[in-house]
């Protein structure tokens, strides 16, 4: 799955939230399964994978505060 820049941006700015247009930018460095899974476990996936990141990258954030 790839979306080009411009059905990105669309996507963006039609959405409000901060974390989900974050998420959606994101969307070019997923590295989905090259494998026949079916598309909403490669979707699972790459959302679990995000969601790690963002974790890390929250949980860096939080410790630095400290």
């Amino acid at each position: 799955m790839s979306l080009s820049k411009a059905e990105i941006d669309v996507i963006v700015g039609e959405a409000g939230n901060a974390d989900v247009r974050r998420m959606l930018k994101a969307l070019p460095d997923f590295e989905f399964q090259k494998n026949r899974a079916k598309p909403l476990v490669k979707l699972c996936a790459a959302g679990a994978d995000y969601g790690w990141r963002e974790l890390e990258r929250t949980a860096k954030l939080a410790l630095t505060d400290l």
